[in-house]
């Protein structure tokens, strides 16, 4: 557990000049931020939790949005974008700003605090990058108020870290219409409990995610529509497995929102198909995960399955061949004769 260190900021707060409103933030999701890995620093600011009771940081391929919450400072809004899918701020007017992502990692613009001004995530002399294999922050961003804030150190230790998928491919959001997840994690395949038998004849670009919906009213079958962002688009022929007590499980009737954009959604019951725990206990479990047909090969021609059919033109050519070499022969001895 992260030692709370209670700083006084030593400068003064200034007014923005535009003063923007930090509204909903009771409502806001709750991001993918790690919740074992979700602290920064800064010797004026005081720890600066990126994933919050009541708000949190979502972080996309190509922006961030979402609220932090500095114990010293409130509240920070890291974009004023909100509902995930693709977004580049302007960083031009009060009304678009925030914290964009190149794809690789590496973050510019401006977040804001209405107690601290603006913190520039690149700044002149530092710059907050993502690795795009582990999720973790590294680097300063500076804040006009209360100076610089580190989002990695190794001792004390803390980091803030976003969930990325199993596989490297980029962050991956979840939200949920009710309730709260909880527990969510990215899974490779070889850790899951279900044999190579049994496997669909599918590709798991994106690997697999586990994760709880808890806050439910228990005993009611109540239902819970998870979207899910992924760091690139999938084809309209996706589906959607679970791994569940060393079995493959389809589930791709629960999906949704599958036109072939980075956006699905999944429909999932208390204690219905779906909930990895079968009770109706106010808590939906969920281990799984998106899953398209192979590539089709470029080029290349299929093999007949009967072999008879398949070498039958070639003995028909040698057979042909053979009755020409003995006509010749035979000729040839006739004229000899």
């Amino acid at each position: 557990m992260v030692r709370k260190i209670i700083t006084r900021i030593r400068y003064p707060v200034l007014i923005a000049g535009v003063v923007l409103c930090l509204v909903g933030i009771a409502q806001a999701a709750t991001g993918n931020i790690d919740p074992n890995n979700k602290w920064a620093w800064g010797s004026n600011a005081g720890w600066i939790n990126f994933r919050p009771e009541h708000g949190g940081v979502a972080v996309y391929s190509d922006h961030l949005e979402g609220y932090a919450w500095g114990e010293n400072i409130g509240w920070i809004r890291l974009g004023s974008h909100e509902g995930g899918g693709s977004h580049t701020y302007a960083n031009d007017a009060a009304d678009n700003y925030g914290v964009n992502n190149d794809g690789n990692g590496n973050l510019s613009g401006y977040a804001w605090g209405t107690n601290v001004g603006w913190i520039n995530f690149n700044p002149s002399d530092s710059q907050v990058t993502i690795d795009p294999v582990t999720g973790e922050f590294d680097g300063y961003a500076w804040a006009e108020n209360v100076g610089w804030i580190h989002f990695k150190n190794a001792t004390p230790a803390y980091n803030v870290a976003a969930l990325h998928t199993a596989t490297g491919t980029g962050p991956a959001v979840f939200d949920a219409d009710k309730g709260v997840i909880e527990n969510l994690s990215s899974v490779a395949q070889g850790a899951l409990s279900c044999p190579p038998e049994g496997k669909p004849d599918l590709v798991f670009p994106h690997g697999f995610f586990s994760f709880s919906v808890t806050g439910l009213t228990p005993c009611q079958h109540e239902t819970v529509v998870v979207t899910i962002t992924l760091p690139s688009a999938v084809p309209t022929d996706t589906q959607y497995w679970k791994c569940h007590d060393g079995a493959w499980i389809d589930v791709t009737s629960l999906l949704g929102d599958n036109d072939g954009d980075n956006v699905l959604t999944l429909t999932l019951t208390d204690g219905g198909l779906g909930d990895a725990d079968g009770e109706c206990n106010g808590v939906i479990v969920d281990p799984g995960g998106p899953g398209q047909p192979p590539p089709v090969p470029v080029g290349g021609f299929i093999v007949p399955v009967n072999r008879l059919e398949l070498v039958a033109p070639w003995l028909g050519l040698v057979g042909l061949a053979s009755g020409a070499v003995l006509t010749v022969v035979v000729v040839r001895r006739r004229k000899s004769g």
